[in-house]
């Protein structure tokens, strides 16, 4: 057998094809699911991304270096208990979305 990524496996029941290209179609198979996923994750960003900018609200973000007190930042000012800040490289490298009130009233998303 053939290891492929994940659970996919080509036998060496080819039915008159190369394993070579056998390979090859299961390869595209694989590559046309990947394409479809990155369209669909596209799409929901900029649906996202469409409803942040017609909501009016002020965006802010914070970077900085590693260990600056980036999370615990965005802890204090948004009261968020989702962020744990961690001593520990490339812990929180996701993006979040976090929201607040700062002192002037103005209502906005880190």
């Amino acid at each position: 057998m053939l290891p492929l990524p994940n659970d996919a496996t080509i036998t060496r029941k080819t039915h008159g094809k190369s394993l070579k290209e056998v390979a090859r179609n299961r390869l595209h198979q694989i590559s046309a699911r990947v394409n479809r996923a990155v369209t669909q994750a596209r799409a929901t960003r900029n649906l996202n991304r469409k409803a942040r900018v017609e909501s009016g609200v002020i965006q802010i973000g914070v970077v900085g270096y590693t260990n600056a007190g980036k999370t615990s930042l965005i802890r204090a000012l948004s009261g968020s208990t989702r962020l744990q800040p961690r001593n520990s490289l490339f812990a929180t490298v996701e993006t979040t979305a976090h929201t607040c009130r700062l002192k002037n009233f103005i209502h906005s998303t880190m």
